[in-house]
């Protein structure tokens, strides 16, 4: 018998599927896109700082193009900024939260994690 050979998909075949489906995504979406990332990571098995690090820059990034894209359409209305006081807040205390959490965390429950929470936003996104 043969030994199993360690078989694996070459990194950019992975990137490129992962932005097309990203891009599928938010546009069909309009949201989700940190998905796309987060399996592109997780598949490279880019090490847990910068996995952190990277995705953190990528939502902010996203985040404020998109505002700049509402804002520039109007769509900020006097509800929108009472939304924005009243969570903003809340986003803090849950950053907060999250850097004492992850602390903790070592690199396989950190790995794992992460499955499950790709898993639960599949599943999400195909009863939506």
């Amino acid at each position: 018998m043969r030994p199993p050979q360690d078989w694996q998909v070459p990194p950019k075949s992975i990137a490129r599927l992962s932005g097309l489906i990203g891009g599928a995504v938010g546009t069909t979406f309009g949201a989700l896109t940190s998905l796309s990332f987060a399996m592109y990571f997780d598949a490279i098995r880019m090490p847990v700082d910068q996995f952190r690090a990277t995705m953190s820059a990528a939502l902010v990034a996203m985040g404020l193009v998109r505002g700049l894209g509402y804002f520039g359409l109007g769509e900020f209305t006097a509800d929108a900024w009472l939304l924005l006081a009243i969570t903003l807040p809340m986003t803090l205390v849950g950053i907060y939260l999250g850097n004492r959490i992850f602390a903790e965390l070592n690199e396989m429950t950190f790995r794992r994690l992460v499955s499950v929470t790709l898993i639960i936003s599949g599943f999400a996104l195909l009863v939506k």
